[in-house]
């Protein structure tokens, strides 16, 4: 990882500051019922899995599906539960993923893994907002609207967290602001519209028996036994 210019800096600084107040503010004085807490650690289990297995959708290009579960999260059970899996199993990935950074650089260790779970809790409550105001619910879906809204909560919730990524990288390596997000919406469509069928099927599968989510888990494992074996 490149040396941060002092803007880069700031931003990061304000980004993480900006997500860990936002979900301190919406999770604040939480109830925890039986269900939530259900949801909540098997989602959590879920984006960790995706976070540290990535998978590659166009050959040459692994990406990670936590962020469908993260929509996902929000369309089961609202925004906070959103927050909670991400702050959650993202984090918990994250610190995983950077070992070796915090033994070259605790500072930039921290600044990393701070980010990039500020920037989808920001995402996170951008979408959540917008899918709540439109009327959103979770499933059972029963008409074309729901599918449409839930869609739009996905689309919110990519655009946001390319753009906040954009910014970083413009204050770090002084890429054009706009190009950079154009680029990065136009050379991952295909991704984003095969994660957001994900999300909802996630939310679908959950509203089925949230005991489906553990045959969305299996073959991550699976895949990864194997891998290890040859």
């Amino acid at each position: 990882m490149p040396d941060f210019p002092r803007k880069a800096w700031f931003y990061i600084v304000g980004i993480i500051l900006s997500g860990a107040g936002l979900a301190a503010w919406q999770l604040w004085g939480l109830e925890l019922s039986r269900s939530f807490l259900l949801a909540w650690i098997l989602l959590a289990f879920l984006d960790i899995a995706c976070e540290l297995y990535e998978v590659e959708i166009i050959h040459g290009h692994r990406t990670s599906a936590a962020i469908a579960v993260g929509a996902g999260a929000v369309l089961v059970g609202g925004t906070k539960l959103g927050l909670l899996v991400v702050l959650t199993g993202t984090l918990l990935a994250e610190i995983l993923l950077r070992k070796k950074l915090w033994r070259k650089d605790p500072t930039k260790y921290l600044a990393v893994v701070g980010f990039n779970v500020a920037q989808l809790l920001i995402s996170i409550m951008i979408g959540g907002i917008v899918f709540q105001s439109l009327g959103g619910k979770p499933p059972p879906y029963t008409s074309i609207v729901d599918f449409l809204r839930a869609f739009l909560l996905f689309g919110i919730f990519v655009t946001s967290n390319a753009a906040i990524v954009s910014g970083v990288v413009h204050f770090s390596r002084g890429v054009n602001y706009w190009t950079h997000l154009k680029e990065i919406l136009q050379a991952r469509y295909v991704q984003i519209f095969s994660l957001g069928i994900l999300a909802i099927l996630i939310a679908l599968i959950y509203a089925l028996s949230p005991w489906y989510m553990i045959l969305m888990l299996s073959p991550l494992f699976i895949v990864q036994i194997s891998l290890r074996e040859h």
